[in-house]
């Protein structure tokens, strides 16, 4: 074999392995827990960015008891820079303490980023059915939609998309909601939230003269 086509093919070699180290195949995948320091090593490869970050409160019973106790989990929803890759994250500690392995709790795509602080609401807020009497109920108590994406399911030829996403907040009170619309154009709440807002990224993303001149609030 001559020279340059050993060289040829080296080349051709070695862009086939970097392609696949860039292939969407190798993203995160919803249900996978890393340790922290592999997931944003993880994101950080995938050029994720954190645009909303809270944390998640449930009460849980205590196993023989009728008491409760709230549980907090800092929860976090990222977003690459053209919206078509994202993940709703979940740390297994608050905010307020370092989270040692970090979950995937649902991997996105088509994510739009609202502008909570503005009284009206996108268009692209409005789902269709039951949801939209729910976006207009919040609104009036000064929860808005914070962010929307599609939910992803499989990989490659198998790959899916699932039921929307919505995180919803009330900026002045960081408080807020992950829900979902159902099959039927019902809301239906996956989290509770507080402390919730958005990041020095997103607020740059929202004021942003470009980005708004692009629809980013759905408009």
């Amino acid at each position: 074999m001559s020279r340059s086509k050993i060289l040829c093919s080296a080349f051709g070699a070695a862009m086939a392995a970097a392609m696949a180290f860039s292939s969407p195949a190798l993203a995160l995948d919803a249900k996978q827990c890393l340790p922290m320091a592999e997931m944003n090593a993880a994101l950080k490869a995938e050029g994720q960015r954190t645009l909303i970050i809270g944390n998640r409160i449930a009460a849980v019973g205590r196993e023989g008891s009728t008491e409760t106790r709230m549980v907090r989990a800092v929860n976090t929803v990222t977003s690459n820079a053209d919206g078509s890759i994202g993940y709703q994250l979940e740390g297994n500690n608050p905010r307020s303490i370092p989270s040692t392995q970090v979950c995937v709790r649902a991997k996105l795509t088509d994510i739009q980023l609202f502008d909570a602080r503005r009284t009206d609401i996108p268009q692209a807020a409005y789902l269709g059915g039951e949801f939209d009497l729910a976006v207009q109920e919040k609104a009036a108590k000064g929860v808005r939609p914070m962010l929307l994406a599609s939910t992803v399911f499989g990989s490659g030829p198998t790959e899916h998309r699932g039921l929307p996403l919505m995180v919803f907040g009330n900026i002045a009170e960081r408080g807020g909601t992950i829900t979902t619309r159902s099959a039927a154009g019902q809301p239906q709440m996956l989290a509770l939230l507080n402390e919730t807002e958005y990041t020095s990224v997103a607020l740059e993303r929202l004021n942003s003269p470009k980005l708004a001149s692009l629809s980013l609030d759905g408009r």
